[in-house]
């Protein structure tokens, strides 16, 4: 088993580039750091944002995306979800909330059509 991460990675996916720059805008004015702002894109399209993908140390695009995210502390099945999603040419934002509000995170993604996964603990 991995190590237990203390803050939370909140992870959203959109359908469009356009509102998943919006979303990183919204983090960003809200006072979230670039550097906890991670985002994925189809293979060959580059990551949403002016942002290199600081979480994911460069644009993963959807091949190994899920380790990654699992390193992040996502479950096994959401990363792989998240991954195909991808991989289904969506675009990923993964916000590193150490120190934040979740919440704030959640309202940005979602204020801009976002959607993740329903944790199995909700569902």
């Amino acid at each position: 088993m991995g190590a237990t991460r203390e803050c939370e990675t909140v992870v959203g996916i959109f359908d469009t580039r356009d509102r998943a720059e919006r979303a990183v805008a919204e983090l960003l004015a809200a006072g979230y750091r670039d550097e906890q702002i991670g985002t994925a894109a189809p293979a060959g399209d580059p990551p949403p944002g002016a942002l290199a993908a600081r979480l994911f140390g460069g644009a993963p695009g959807a091949a190994g995306l899920a380790p990654i995210l699992i390193g992040l502390g996502v479950s096994e099945e959401d990363a792989c979800y998240y991954e195909a999603e991808v991989a289904a040419g969506r675009f990923l934002l993964a916000v590193d909330c150490a120190g934040s509000a979740t919440d704030d995170a959640r309202t940005a993604i979602c204020r801009h059509c976002g959607h993740g996964r329903i944790p199995p603990h909700l569902r």
